[in-house]
């Protein structure tokens, strides 16, 4: 008797399992894990494979116009430094809260992060350097 239920093992339901039964369930989880992770691979090839491809268009547009490249960047930021400081401009005469403060600073340092996490990192030690 104890060699027969060394060879069972019991089931969330309540009722025995032989051993070959979870050895299978077990198997098959372990075959599910590796398509998930061969799944993932191909994920992430793909994504390598896009940026570069990304990058070597983005050479190519760039190619022999730096300078124009480089003013119309900073056009852009102009514009959105603009318009950004116009919706947060305030009448001058209206002293400002410690909480108007607070705000404001919150919502530089959240536009800040989320700016700088859009920025390349081969873009950002580009012009680092």
């Amino acid at each position: 008797m104890p060699s027969n239920q060394a060879s069972q093992q019991r089931h969330p339901n309540g009722k025995r399992q032989p051993a070959r039964t979870v050895q299978r369930a077990t198997t098959a989880m372990a075959d599910g894990a590796s398509k998930v992770q061969d799944t993932v691979r191909g994920m992430a090839d793909q994504a390598s494979e896009y940026w570069s491809q990304g990058q070597d268009q983005m050479r190519e547009v760039v190619r022999d116009r730096e300078g124009a490249a480089v003013l119309m960047a900073l056009a852009a930021g102009l514009g959105v430094g603009l318009v950004i400081g116009a919706a947060l401009g305030r009448s001058h005469r209206q002293q400002l809260s410690w909480r108007d403060r607070m705000t404001a600073e919150g919502f530089g340092r959240r536009l800040m992060e989320r700016i700088e996490s859009l920025v390349p990192d081969a873009l950002s030690e580009h012009f680092s350097k």
